[in-house]
């Protein structure tokens, strides 16, 4: 089935974020990319490529371990009501620790 997202494929890519639902709940990539984010305008799930080629959904990022399914949701929907600055600023530190 194809993707009504804006995928690239690249081999170079660790991490991918695809921002709709696909048309198939079984979404494979043939790219070999490590880990990709699917957000589908309520949840955020996140998925990690197995050694057996086959991705399993996760919890926590394993390329941006700070970074789990709840804190990318909320900070999506935050993004959808509040001034995109403040937002962007909260994510921000964030990541840096702060």
């Amino acid at each position: 089935s194809r993707t009504k997202s804006s995928l690239r494929r690249t081999s170079s890519a660790k991490l991918i974020f695809i921002t709709r639902r696909t048309t198939n709940s079984r979404f494979t990539l043939n790219s070999g990319v490590a880990e990709f984010w699917q957000y589908d305008g309520e949840k955020l799930k996140m998925y990690k490529l197995r050694e057996t080629s086959e991705y399993e959904e996760i919890e926590r990022s394993a390329e941006l371990p700070v970074l789990t399914t709840a804190i990318l949701t909320e900070f999506l929907r935050r993004g959808q009501t509040e001034k995109q600055f403040t937002v962007l600023a909260n994510f921000q530190n964030l990541i840096a620790g702060k």
